[in-house]
């Protein structure tokens, strides 16, 4: 159960608590990666605080010190790729993947060394629960975020990649397309991919691709466009199939 708490703790901080200003600003001054640093250890509390034994209460905060350091020092290592790769895009997808299963590693490492007991029950405004009961709707929460914020960020990457804009002799773009749009889409696609897999509904999923596919009909006659499409698509499809699996086959 701990380890769903820092996974939900993670994406949380790293995704969600976290401002485009701040990610941009983190990569040029030492202030800002504080600030994002100390702001993703108090999303780990946040989720972890409720399960830790009182008596773990020195060895949780030592852990929670680590995860911050730890956090800082593989943000600066990803800053520091990109700059010596000039952000090549081809490498970018890379970077991403690698800095989060970094990120992942380091928190769940430093928990286990840490040897931090949880409890098996908490108490919340005088009501006990059980933590056992609620470990599916922590993953099914984890899977939901996954698939709107840190999804909507990979497949841009991705897209970066592979978009294509071609200019006239007055280098004025003529294949232009509204990424933002694109990004509201592909959240939805992929959260509605979620929820009907969770419920085992993978059949339905074919209304939601055939819908997208009709609202993009007449773009689809470009040849560069579909292909980017289709990449996008399946993709998209990918992320939101794989984590109903995972939510029901665990």
């Amino acid at each position: 159960m701990i380890y769903k708490l820092l996974v939900l703790g993670h994406v949380l901080g790293d995704f969600y608590v976290q401002s485009d200003q701040l990610s941009k600003d983190k990569k040029k001054k030492i202030k800002p990666l504080i600030v994002h640093s100390v702001l993703y250890g108090l999303s780990l509390i946040l989720t972890t605080i409720i399960i830790i034994n009182p008596d773990q209460a020195i060895r949780y905060i030592i852990a929670i010190l680590g995860c911050i350091i730890s956090h800082g020092i593989i943000d600066s290592l990803k800053s520091e790729a990109n700059r010596r790769l000039k952000y090549k895009i081809k490498h970018k997808v890379h970077i991403f993947l690698f800095d989060q299963l970094l990120h992942l590693i380091s928190i769940s490492a430093i928990f286990y060394f840490m040897k931090i007991n949880v409890s098996s029950s908490s108490k919340v405004i005088g009501i006990i629960f059980q933590i056992k009961d609620y470990e599916k709707g922590i993953l099914y929460l984890i899977c939901l975020l996954v698939c709107a914020k840190p999804a909507s960020i990979f497949v841009k990457i991705v897209f970066e990649d592979i978009k294509v804009i071609v200019n006239d002799k007055n280098d004025t773009p003529l294949v232009k397309y509204n990424s933002k749009i694109g990004s509201y889409i592909g959240m939805l696609e992929r959260e509605i991919i979620f929820v009907l897999g969770s419920m085992g509904q993978f059949g339905v999923i074919g209304f939601v691709l055939t819908a997208k596919s009709i609202a993009r009909f007449k773009q689809l006659e470009d040849k560069d466009f579909a292909e980017k499409y289709l990449v996008g698509t399946l993709l998209s499809s990918l992320i939101g199939i794989v984590s109903a699996v995972i939510y029901v086959k665990s």
